[in-house]
């Protein structure tokens, strides 16, 4: 059960593509991985209102990609394996000496 064993996260990136392709590559590989997405909240001081006339004649800007980061875990006991496999993929040469 991967409830109750420790996680480590190997991946946290703003680009939703990266973490898919390298979840589909370790679950491929048969390692359990769990991905969630977070967005900062703003920080706001007791007593930092906003008020509407301060946005008066302003367009809203949807930065959303921008906000989102994106977190990809895998259990601890499989982190060598999970990084082998992720830096593989990318490019890295691994010898042993």
């Amino acid at each position: 059960m991967h409830l109750f064993k420790k996680k480590t996260t190997l991946v946290n990136t703003s680009d939703k593509g990266l973490v898919e392709k390298k979840k589909a590559q370790l679950q491929q590989a048969g390692i359990w991985v769990h991905t969630w997405e977070t967005e900062p909240v703003p920080v706001t001081g007791q007593g930092a209102g906003m008020r509407p006339s301060d946005w008066s004649g302003k367009t809203l800007v949807n930065k959303d990609n921008q906000r989102v980061v994106y977190h990809l875990e895998v259990l601890a006991d499989d982190q060598y394996q999970a990084m082998k496999i992720l830096m593989e993929s990318d490019g890295v040469e691994l010898s042993e000496k």
